[in-house]
């Protein structure tokens, strides 16, 4: 199973995501956030399967300096799932219902790369 990585800080946040030689799915989240526990496994999931082209890493807006990681980057609503690839972003998933439409929008985006 891939390892899934917090991130706590700016520097954190810059080593494993922003300097990925592979894409990254950053999960925007909160502890009492029900949405957020129920989508984690769809995301894990996700990072299995595609395990050797995604890495998962996971962001805790509740704690330090993530809160202003969290403004940065628009998350203004959780559950919040951004797709970096190249250190930048290329997709913010929303809705996440199920895994086949998590990865059928992640997919897409990780062919253009390809």
């Amino acid at each position: 199973m891939t390892e899934v990585l917090e991130v706590s800080g700016i520097k954190s946040f810059t080593e494993k995501v922003l300097r990925s030689p592979q894409p990254v799915i950053v999960d925007f989240y909160a502890t009492w956030c029900a949405s957020c526990r129920r989508i984690h496994p769809l995301l894990e999931q996700l990072a299995t399967t595609l395990e050797d082209n995604l890495r998962l890493v996971r962001v805790n807006v509740e704690v330090g300096d993530n809160t202003n990681l969290s403004a940065q980057y628009g998350v203004y609503s959780l559950p919040t799932v951004l797709l970096f690839i190249d250190g930048r972003v290329t997709e913010q998933v929303q809705n996440i219902t199920t895994f086949a439409k998590l990865k059928t929008n992640i997919e897409q985006f990780l062919t253009v790369k390809a």
